[in-house]
């Protein structure tokens, strides 16, 4: 099973569901394209909200070293050039992120760095206001997140400002407050490009609230939770096919923003993962995940721009009476596309399509039975005659 058609120019993907192009824009309705979900029991459809831009190296996950390498160049674009232990690395001074990641591992950093793929998870939209929900997360290692680390503290040398807020950033609130467009923009597209070059993945999904509460009701609403945690469902699901298809079996921390909504949702999710004995498909096991401040984590920081510019391409190009033509939005998605990138979103259809289905199969099955977040490749959904096409 796949977790969804990304596009050819994804070179993170999994095996494409249909057709695609290999194109370096986005093209216009490119939303058309589907994502293959699972949540509860069932196999449904998203929206892919852009296109990943990214030319397409091939790469392979070499178990034997800490770093995915590229084939054609030996290692990782970005990857920093020592691949030994990190205390053999020492490119960057004790900083915040590697104390959170020391105390993860109780100090044994030198141990435990073949492990450290870890992730970490933001949201934006979650505010009863806002039409639209968005989970977003970025994947990579321990070594290129302290290179992240890095990044921002020499950003902050040019310029200084304390906990990045994309929001905060584009409208000149608290720490950008007397900056000017063109200080405030440069730093935007500094750091974007220090997380595409960090990030070995990024993952973001978004929710139409009306839809989701129109449709997503009774028993069906109990097991899929609120519109963030649905769409946490969805990354947790498209983090499943990706490890699956590149063969990542090791343990992976993730870290959640301690102001995230429904904070008890989410940890009643990964704890149902870990129960059903699904967590090993995600690299998660008791104690394995945690909420943390943003303002102490740099890679938290560089979730909260995907999940932000996530929800403003939502209503520039999605939602809007007038919407924006994907590759002319005012929004960074463009700049975000550009590295590895999964994006999907659920309209009005594909809730309906989910709802209609899901709730067959769970009568049939049971509404208790355990999630599934992944399944060999060519596998059909529960309660379904064959996989979506």
């Amino acid at each position: 099973m796949c977790a969804g058609h990304f596009g050819e120019a994804n070179p993170l993907a999994c095996d494409a569901v249909g057709s695609g192009t290999n194109s370096n824009t986005i093209p216009h309705h490119a939303a058309r394209e589907g994502f293959t979900f699972v949540v509860g029991l069932l196999e449904s459809r998203c929206r892919i909200l852009v296109r990943n831009r990214a030319p397409r190296p091939v790469f392979s996950f070499m178990r034997t070293s800490r770093v995915l390498v590229s084939s054609a160049s030996g290692r990782r674009p970005g990857a920093s050039s020592c691949q030994n232990a990190p205390k053999e690395c020492n490119i960057l001074s004790y900083g915040t992120f590697e104390h959170f990641a020391s105390s993860v591992v109780q100090g044994h950093l030198d141990k435990a760095w073949f492990a450290m793929f870890s992730l970490y998870f933001d949201d934006s939209g979650t505010h009863e206001e806002s039409p639209v929900a968005v989970a977003s997360c970025y994947i990579s290692t321990y070594d290129q997140w302290k290179a992240l680390e890095g990044d921002w503290a020499e950003a902050k040398k040019e310029k200084p400002f304390g906990t990045f807020h994309m929001a905060d950033a584009l409208v000149g609130a608290r720490d950008f407050r007397g900056w000017t467009w063109e200080e405030r923009e440069r730093l935007i597209r500094r750091l974007l490009t220090m997380i595409r070059l960090r990030a070995r993945i990024g993952l973001t999904t978004s929710v139409i609230k009306k839809h989701y509460d129109s449709l997503i009701t009774g028993k069906l609403r109990e097991r899929c939770g609120k519109h963030y945690s649905f769409a946490v469902r969805k990354c947790l699901h498209d983090i499943a096919a990706w490890r699956s298809k590149f063969g990542i079996t090791g343990p992976m921390q993730y870290v959640f923003d301690q102001m995230s909504e429904g904070k008890g949702e989410i940890m009643n999710i990964l704890d149902e993962y870990i129960t059903a004995g699904d967590g090993a498909n995600l690299g998660l096991s008791q104690g394995g995940y945690s909420f943390q401040s943003k303002k102490n984590l740099v890679p938290l920081q560089a979730a909260d721009a995907l999940a932000h510019e996530s929800l403003r391409h939502m209503k520039n190009c999605i939602i809007s009476p007038n919407p924006q033509r994907h590759d002319h939005s005012d929004d960074y998605m463009k700049e975000l596309a550009e590295g590895y990138l999964i994006t999907g979103y659920f309209d009005e259809g594909t809730l309906r399509t989910f709802a209609e289905n899901t709730t067959r199969a769970c009568e049939e099955l049971g509404w208790n039975s355990s999630p599934i977040v992944s399944r060999p490749a060519g596998s059909s959904p529960a309660g379904s005659g064959r996989g979506l096409e």
